[in-house]
């Protein structure tokens, strides 16, 4: 992950902007046999927004906002890809997850060379999972996968290095629970009879992100 921390130095308060690549873990990057009940999620990335407050120089709290995007893996993309029906243009899932965070974060100020800084808290996560969706434009007939939005909660651990009080080196790692996530068909446009009945699919939502940054 590629870290962009706003830092206040002078203040007990601060903002930290993160921006960087994400890398699925579990259940959110596996590979299944059914397109509904497997994510199979690729590397991403994203954007999160943290406001720090310290009661002293090493203790403090934050809170943040955050948006992620993951595409699939490319080998899940062309299994589904290569169903051809009739000369079918298919659309693939994207994921986008919005986590909001709070937490605790501690810093070392031992000197202005290296220093150590750690964050630990809670995530109420919110996932959406764009639509999967077939067109057969040959006959003018298409179905889509509509997935629900979900939530979960769980927790976020990482921390890094702060070198000469302007860069960053970022590792964190993300687990936003067990997503249970709704789908069903429209089969609207559709002739034949529906693929897959509608259902509800169960993930664990991780990742891990390693990054650098710049504070300022």
């Amino acid at each position: 992950m590629i870290v962009i921390n706003c830092f206040s130095q002078e203040t007990e308060n601060q903002w930290m902007l993160n921006i960087g690549v994400s890398f699925p873990t579990g259940e959110f990057a596996s590979e299944g046999n059914d397109i509904e009940n497997n994510l199979s999620a690729n590397i991403g990335g994203g954007i999160n927004l943290q406001y720090n407050y310290f009661i002293n120089k090493n203790i403090g709290a934050f809170a943040g906002i955050g948006a992620n995007y993951n595409g699939i893996k490319m080998d899940f993309k062309k299994k589904y890809e290569s169903y051809e029906i009739m000369n079918s243009d298919i659309t693939t899932p994207k994921y986008l997850n919005f986590p909001i965070s709070v937490g605790v974060i501690g810093k070392t100020n031992s000197n202005k060379q290296v220093s150590l800084y750690g964050n630990a808290g809670v995530i109420l996560n919110f996932i959406k999972i764009t639509n999967y969706k077939i067109d057969v434009s040959d006959v003018d007939y298409e179905t889509i996968l509509i997935y629900k939005l979900a939530n979960s909660v769980g927790f976020k651990v990482g921390g890094g290095l702060i070198l000469n009080e302007k860069y960053s080196i970022a590792l964190n790692y993300i687990n936003a629970g067990n997503a249970r996530i709704k789908y069903e068909w429209d089969t609207s446009n559709w002739s034949g009879s529906t693929p897959f009945p509608d259902g509800t699919m169960e993930s664990n939502i991780g990742y891990l992100t390693l990054g650098l940054g710049y504070l300022f």
